[in-house]
């Protein structure tokens, strides 16, 4: 009688010299004659949604539905507000989870479907003390932003140690052509999500006659602009909501603030900050706010009020009232000189974007987008041509691919003088190909 003779040593050693492709497609069928789990070859998943499309919500049916007996390990942004916003969302999801801190040190383990914490180098120290402490080796990572901190996490035990990891954001641009995925999910919106398709965008060139404009000269002449859209479109309407996160400093924030609420004293000014300062009829209050939504809430009796924030703009947090009826209605943000990094600020600022009820008898909302820089394809038209291309080039374990031709440096240098595109000259093929996509120009076979 024949009989079959494993060695589940030998077989995982073998294992061990095959590429990663391939080990993803072997280690289904013989997973039990694994003798070492550390040979099976670890899952990424992209999910891309558009801003404020969403995201949460699938990050929810991940937590529930995928291997719903491993615990959930759920990064997010260095954000205070976002924890809460996402403990609120576990809480109404019914879902068993433990904020981990320095006061979960004191706790054990309780089968907590999921473990959050927020993304800096304290709070992953106690990530892993309390890991160790409870014996906590399976698990799934969820990646929230993860395009913010990816480059550093990846590098870390927790990222190398888990065996399924789902990134998330809406601007994927690193996974391009930087870190690639094993699958790349598409969010596609719901009909009443509002996006660049249902915004109206206005350039406003600051620069007028000038080249460039001085710091000084740029705050005044930055400060002015909002002032006449305030008077000649925001409140020319019945009500409106207003986000300006065109300024870097807190002290120019409140100063522009003071000014505002000068000229128009029965509209709110709000700054937020570590410190939320509210300004009416020339009384200002100071508040800590952790709340954005509650926060709306107690200025549901004025038609209109104004928003000053920076920070507190970026990433996630929703600018609606507890019942999400009201949003906003005309935003004013920066376009700085184009660069991946200021794509990614500018779109992830645009807290304008998002899911919307009874929309339909209202204008559209407004993004009045300044300019800093001459260009001659508009800031705004390559952030679209980006976005549009980005599906394209996000498959699973691939990179962006390159062009069938044979074209050479040469050949693309002169693309980029023929269009007036600068800083190529130090740039090696695939990023001269990678700046002329950026800007919107095609490289034809």
């Amino acid at each position: 009688m024949n009989q079959v003779l494993t060695n589940p040593d030998l077989f995982t050693n073998i294992l061990s010299y095959i590429d990663k492709k391939s080990l993803k497609s072997i280690v289904p069928s013989f997973k039990k004659w694994l003798h070492y789990d550390y040979i099976i070859p670890e899952n990424h998943i992209l999910l891309y949604g558009q801003v404020q499309s969403g995201k949460t919500s699938k990050i929810m049916n991940y937590i529930k539905m995928y291997k719903p007996d491993i615990v959930k390990i759920l990064i997010i942004q260095n954000s205070i507000n976002m924890q809460e916003q996402y403990v609120k969302t576990l809480v109404n999801q019914g879902i068993k989870y433990k904020v981990i801190n320095t006061n979960a040190l004191s706790s054990t383990y309780n089968n907590e479907q999921v473990l959050i914490t927020i993304y800096n180098k304290y709070r992953m120290n106690v990530l892993m003390t309390y890991m160790m402490h409870n014996n906590i080796t399976n698990y799934c990572l969820i990646l929230d932003e993860s395009d913010q901190y990816l480059d550093k996490i990846k590098t870390s035990k927790l990222f190398n140690c888990s065996k399924n990891i789902l990134h998330v954001t809406a601007t994927p641009f690193k996974y391009v052509n930087k870190f690639n995925v094993d699958d790349v999910i598409q969010l596609n919106p719901s009909s009443n999500y509002i996006g660049f398709d249902k915004v109206d965008i206005e350039s406003v060139n600051l620069l007028g006659n000038a080249d460039i404009l001085d710091a000084d000269t740029a705050s005044y002449v930055v400060q002015n602009k909002i002032i006449d859209i305030i008077r000649d479109d925001f409140l020319q309407k019945d009500e409106g909501f207003m986000l300006i996160n065109c300024f870097s400093r807190i002290n120019k924030m409140r100063n522009v603030a003071n000014n505002l609420s000068v000229l128009y004293n029965n509209v709110p000014i709000v700054v937020l900050s570590s410190t939320t300062y509210i300004i009416i009829n020339g009384l200002t209050e100071q508040r800590k706010i952790r709340n954005v939504q509650k926060l709306v809430d107690s200025f549901n009796m004025y038609p209109h009020i104004v928003f000053i924030a920076n920070k507190l703009s970026n990433r996630g947090i929703n600018y609606t009232n507890v019942n999400y009826s009201r949003n906003i209605s005309h935003q004013i943000s920066i376009a700085k000189i184009p660069s991946t990094n200021n794509y990614t600020s500018f779109l992830q600022k645009c807290r304008i974007f998002g899911i919307r009820n009874a929309e339909n008898d209202k204008p559209n909302p407004k993004i009045y987008c300044l300019i800093t820089k001459c260009e001659q394809i508009p800031f705004v038209n390559k952030l679209k041509r980006k976005i549009e291309n980005l599906f394209t080039y996000l498959q699973p374990t691939s990179a962006m691919p390159m062009p069938n031709v044979k074209i050479t440096v040469k050949q693309l240098q002169q693309l980029c003088r023929e269009n007036s595109v600068k800083g190529f000259s130090k740039l090696r093929k695939q990023e001269l190909i990678e700046l002329l996509r950026e800007n919107c120009i095609d490289i034809q076979a």
